[in-house]
């Protein structure tokens, strides 16, 4: 089946990409060349359907694109409005995190029962000794 039969008529008609070199290719996705290639051919950079931009060229026809107006009015797929919303949740949830775990790290730990009644043991020996030590040191 021909590539150009698949692609003709879709929703977006080009479509870019840039290489490692920094070379864009914009390929009109609706161009007849299309249609006399398979699904598995590659499409050649001389090819009609193919506009090649280097850098240099991609850089200078965006800056002019935005000194006239245009890029105002360019959509994108991302939905920015999606995202801010979900970063400002994710923020309140980490500033939530950090506030649990600063009550965490600011409260004492939790005691045992075996704990406590050490500790009960243990002033319970120093006031008998307080006692004993005092009575001790009163008779002499």
């Amino acid at each position: 089946m021909a590539i150009g039969n698949i692609l003709d008529g879709g929703d977006q008609q080009y479509v870019a990409i840039k290489d490692a070199t920094g070379t864009w290719r914009v390929l009109n996705t609706w161009h007849n060349d299309l249609k006399l290639l398979d699904a598995d051919s590659d499409i050649p950079d001389d090819s009609e359907a193919i506009t090649i931009l280097s850098e240099g060229q991609f850089i200078a026809l965006i800056k002019e694109a935005g000194s006239q107006g245009v890029l105002s009015n360019a959509t994108f797929t991302n939905n920015t409005d999606e995202l801010d919303f979900q970063i400002e949740e994710q923020s309140k949830i980490i500033s939530d995190l950090k506030l649990q775990l600063e009550k965490v790290n600011n409260s004492e730990p939790p005691k045992s029962e075996h704990y406590a009644l050490r500790v009960k043991a243990m002033d319970t020996l120093k006031e008998m000794f307080i006692a004993s030590e005092t009575t001790y040191l009163s008779k002499e």
